[in-house]
């Protein structure tokens, strides 16, 4: 089981104090030896110098280490344990966040959680496969923190379709910096003039089109080989420009990471700047989120529908924002108008999955109810799910291993320990 700072502390300095004591018996024994077999006054003289000086040493230096390492320590963070044999065998309140300067942190009782089914909940965690990270969050305060199966607050995780509500906070934050000006300008004129003849056929799709999943255009992404093809491919905006449209924009929801991809052209297009270096200099740079990959699709832009992978700290600082109306620390960073439409129905229908009622889609998430609350929905592939409740003021944030042969089966297991475990423990 790993340990914490401190316990590795201990132990070299135990072993130290172990190592000292050996060689000053050793050093005493041969002093002695010397010193009885005869030698010269000036040898005897000589070892006991040496003895005293080593003596001396033996006395300082594990207090020497022990200052060397507490100083070497200082800064760094505490981490729950990520990889176990025996979830029972885990320290009390592993779970439990220790102060850090990214997240205010409160107890679990503070914030009206039943403590006790909450480190149950995170303790399950380790027995499921896929899981990496589990934040849970409530009034802006860290309450519950737990890696799983090698993972840290350190690690970057794959967010898959989360992107996309990262992506919908990115239009928002252009709306506040006035590089876009509504969300129901026609997206042509706002692409990059290389794609602008091809999409023509496209002309009255809105920006809100591609953000609720309703543009009109004919697309299957049924099955993740589908995505997969469109994302590999030479020049993925092409490819999609040649689909034709089978419904006219804003009637019909249909799942289209492609066209949610146009988002990232036209935000670089209109900011002059592709959309991770956009994201990195604005709005993550002014939440202090400083680690992150993205990547590049064959036509050279940022990929807007998946391929993001953030630490799990910074996805939450992220997703506060839409119940915070926008702000962080107090600075609107997105319009409050924005998130509120973020978080109305959009695309309104009714679809049960797990233990959730899907109500429809809103900007770039869905819409649902869970444990009897309404709640907004980021989901990618594989179980990455992030829920948040503004009435209540929660967040639960799970991420999981992307790559399986079984994602349905997979995705349920996830969607259920949140649902099951995690949001029960606030009654």
């Amino acid at each position: 089981m790993p340990r914490s700072k401190q316990a590795v502390m201990a132990g070299a300095c135990r072993h130290l104090g172990w190592t000292v004591t050996v060689w000053r018996r050793f050093l005493t024994s041969r002093c002695a030896t010397g010193m009885q077999a005869g030698g010269d006054d000036a040898s005897q003289l000589r070892q006991l110098w040496q003895f005293r000086a080593f003596n001396k040493l033996a006395c300082i230096a594990p207090l020497l280490l022990g200052l060397l390492l507490l100083i070497s320590g200082c800064g760094d963070e505490y981490t729950p344990p990520s990889q176990v044999a025996n979830p029972s065998q885990l320290p009390s309140g592993w779970w439990q966040p220790a102060p850090n300067t990214e997240w205010p942190t409160s107890p679990a009782q503070a914030e009206g959680f039943d403590s006790e089914i909450l480190a149950r909940a995170f303790a399950d965690g380790h027995g499921i496969s896929s899981s990496y990270a589990l934040l849970v969050l409530r009034n802006g305060q860290l309450v519950g923190e737990g890696y799983y199966h090698g993972k840290s607050s350190q690690s970057l995780l794959q967010l898959r379709s989360v992107t996309k509500t990262v992506v919908m906070l990115l239009v928002g934050h252009a709306l506040q910096r006035g590089e876009l000006r509504s969300l129901q300008q026609d997206i042509v004129p706002l692409l990059p003039a290389k794609y602008r003849s091809q999409a023509q056929a496209w002309r009255g799709i809105t920006v809100a089109d591609l953000l609720s999943m309703s543009s009109g255009v004919a697309w299957d992404e049924s099955l993740a080989s589908r995505y997969n093809s469109w994302a590999q491919a030479p020049d993925p905006t092409a490819l999609l420009l040649r689909q034709p449209m089978s419904h006219a924009p804003g009637l019909v929801f249909n799942y289209n990471s492609a066209a949610s991809h146009l988002l990232s052209l036209i935000l670089t297009e209109q900011t002059g700047k592709n959309l991770a270096e956009y994201a990195n200099l604005t709005l993550f740079q002014g939440l202090g989120i400083r680690q992150f990959r993205w990547e590049t699709l064959g036509d050279g832009y940022t990929n807007g529908s998946a391929g993001l992978e953030l630490r799990a700290r910074d996805l939450a600082k992220l997703l506060q924002l839409t119940l915070n109306d926008g702000r962080w620390q107090g600075q609107a960073w997105v319009p409050e108008y924005f998130i509120r439409q973020a978080r109305e129905l959009a695309m309104p229908f009714e679809r049960q999955y797990a233990q959730v009622e899907i109500r429809g889609y809103g900007h770039l998430w869905w819409l649902v109810r869970a444990d009897d609350h309404a709640m907004q929905l980021a989901w990618g592939y594989g179980g990455q799910f992030v829920l948040t409740d503004p009435a209540r003021q929660l967040l639960v944030l799970s991420l999981h291993e992307h790559q399986t042969n079984n994602v349905n089966a997979q995705e349920y297991a996830a969607m259920g320990w949140l649902v099951n475990k995690v949001l029960p423990a606030l009654p």
